[in-house]
């Protein structure tokens, strides 16, 4: 329940800007994107409440963004961390 958190924090760390989160009420909760170095990542689910809606948009990210490195070094890859490739939607 500390993603939101961990994404700040990783953003400090790798002098990104901080993440921007944008909330959307769907049919039955909320949906959320959240904007991460010029990517944006989606919750998956519906949720219940915004800040759990937020929660999940913050994990989907984090959990991308800290495994980046690890498909670029898998793939034989090197990259500087702000110039990896996402596996989500770029912000034109």
């Amino acid at each position: 329940m500390y993603y939101i958190l961990y994404l700040s924090s990783l953003c400090r760390r790798r002098r990104w800007p901080d993440p921007h989160y944008e909330v959307l009420q769907c049919n039955g909760g909320y949906s959320c994107i959240v904007r991460v170095n010029h990517r944006e990542y989606y919750c998956e689910n519906v949720s219940e409440s915004e800040v759990l809606a937020r929660e999940a948009a913050a994990q989907r990210a984090y959990q991308f963004s800290v495994n980046e490195s690890q498909f670029a070094k898998a793939a034989g890859v090197i990259v500087a961390p702000s110039k990896a490739i996402y596996a989500s939607t770029p912000i034109m």
